[in-house]
């Protein structure tokens, strides 16, 4: 197949494309299937919309090539505003005229422009979102003010296309849906409402010895994702004795101001030697971080039920996240993770398990078994997505 992809420029693509990396720091649940469609054979170009398009491209994975990725300018405020989706939407055009495509495959914020062109040019298109901030709006509210604030969004629930395929990532992509898709006999697409998969990696066993404790965040630091809670959350633990427990965060620092911010929050509580952050780390290394972590945290403010969660449960940790419904049908609280309504009771209950290795053991245990009853694979969730695409292509 010859597919065109329109996307963001997501952490995880930047790192392969723009920096060279040859493992990529996030965003699996777009960056395996696109390895597979390319480790398959399959020729796969990428219109990426960056603010950034004369960045030079530095590739070492083999299988990205820099001739099929092609930058356009986006932006998301000013008047590029309004001139990033016309100058998308006409870079699409061009290439759907230059090269004979059999499907285009839309991602993200991105994805209803390619929707729009590939309509207008008659080729087969799927829409692929990774959640939503539109829950709360487009269920408590008229769909005509959705459409005026967030048109973009609006237009990706309306047009027709083969398929949208939108990760349960707790956010209520599925009621958004029901809001806003076109009410009619034959709906315009087909929805698939689908958990990432997971791929446990085989750790060392614990090498954090008990005197040392550390609580881990990894997200991409983000105002949103309230990395300043897990201060909070260390604060309270510190004044309940537990001296020695330390806080990690890992990822992509995407919000600057906001790291100084909680810098500044944890050295005005006299916790700044215990409040470090790591970047970026590969695969193997994360699973042994979740290993060794005492508790994996998860405070979102919008939805827990993202990747590091996933992940984390997958390789028998001990998550302790927001109880905002997302991770309901995942987590029982107490049995195989922790869910708190703010940061003095996830306090109080970690500070429970800090006095009690052996209920700490059973809930990782619980963690790990229940997780392999209720994820797919990565390679089983891909292996689904690549079955949409090609029934798309081929009806």
């Amino acid at each position: 197949m010859n597919i065109l992809y329109v996307t963001p420029m997501w952490s995880g693509l930047k790192d392969l494309i723009l920096e060279g990396k040859t493992e990529p720091r996030g965003m699996p649940a777009f960056l395996r299937p696109l390895k597979r469609l390319r480790d398959e054979g399959h020729q796969v170009t990428l219109l990426v919309g960056t603010p950034t398009p004369e960045q030079p491209l530095v590739i070492s994975v083999p299988w990205l090539v820099k001739e099929d990725v092609i930058c356009v300018k986006w932006q998301a405020n000013g008047t590029q505003k309004l001139l990033s989706p016309w100058r998308m939407y006409q870079a699409v055009r061009q290439q759907l005229k230059l090269k004979s495509y059999d499907f285009v495959y839309g991602h993200g914020s991105l994805s209803v422009v390619g929707n729009l062109a590939a309509n207008h040019a008659n080729v087969p298109c799927g829409m692929r979102l990774y959640g939503t901030f539109l829950a709360d709006k487009a269920t408590g509210g008229p769909a005509t003010q959705v459409r005026k604030q967030h048109p973009l969004e609006y237009y990706a629930y309306r047009l027709p296309k083969k398929f949208m395929l939108m990760t349960n990532d707790g956010t209520r992509g599925n009621h958004v849906y029901e809001a806003l898709c076109p009410k009619q006999t034959e709906p315009p697409y087909r929805f698939h409402f689908w958990l990432n998969g997971v791929e446990p990696t085989k750790s060392e066993g614990r090498k954090t010895a008990e005197d040392q404790p550390f609580l881990f965040f990894p997200a991409r630091l983000a105002r949103w994702k309230q990395q300043h809670l897990a201060v909070e959350l260390l604060h309270e633990l510190h004044e309940k004795g537990h001296k020695t427990l330390r806080l990690q965060f890992a990822g992509h620092i995407q919000d600057h101001a906001y790291w100084k911010e909680i810098q500044a929050r944890a050295k005005q509580l006299g916790l700044e030697r215990y409040v470090t952050h790591i970047g970026t780390r590969p695969a193997q290394e994360m699973a042994q971080l979740y290993n060794d972590a005492f508790a994996v945290l998860s405070l979102y403010q919008v939805s827990n039920l993202g990747n590091v969660s996933i992940e984390a449960l997958a390789n028998g940790a001990l998550v302790a996240a927001l109880k905002d419904g997302s991770l309901d049908e995942v987590i029982v609280d107490g049995e195989n993770g922790l869910l708190f309504s703010d940061t003095k009771e996830g306090a109080d209950k970690l500070a429970a398990l800090l006095a009690d290795p052996s209920a700490t053991a059973r809930i990782r245990e619980e963690a790990l078994r229940r997780a392999g009853t209720s994820f797919d694979s990565w390679s089983e969730r891909i292996t689904r997505e690549m079955d949409l695409i090609e029934a798309a292509v081929q009806t």
